[in-house]
């Protein structure tokens, strides 16, 4: 029985993210290791522009506290 429109599209949406992530990784493990680093700065670079905008929203508080536990410091 075929879905609904809707489910159809998301399916396929779907499984165009799968492929694109499988492409991403595949191409990542190509670069040198500086080239990395490169993609590593910009996307810190974006991340403290969206901590300075207020776009992202607070943590509650002790919301970390659980990932902490297992890193062992």
């Amino acid at each position: 029985m075929l879905g609904s429109a809707a489910e159809l599209v998301h399916n396929a949406c779907m499984a165009t993210r799968v492929m694109s992530k499988r492409e991403m990784r595949k191409r990542l493990a190509t670069l040198s290791f500086s080239e990395k680093t490169k993609i590593l700065e910009k996307l810190r670079d974006r991340d403290q522009a969206i901590a300075a905008s207020g776009l992202r929203p607070k943590a509650a508080p002790g919301a970390r506290k659980k990932a902490d536990k297992g890193s062992g410091s």
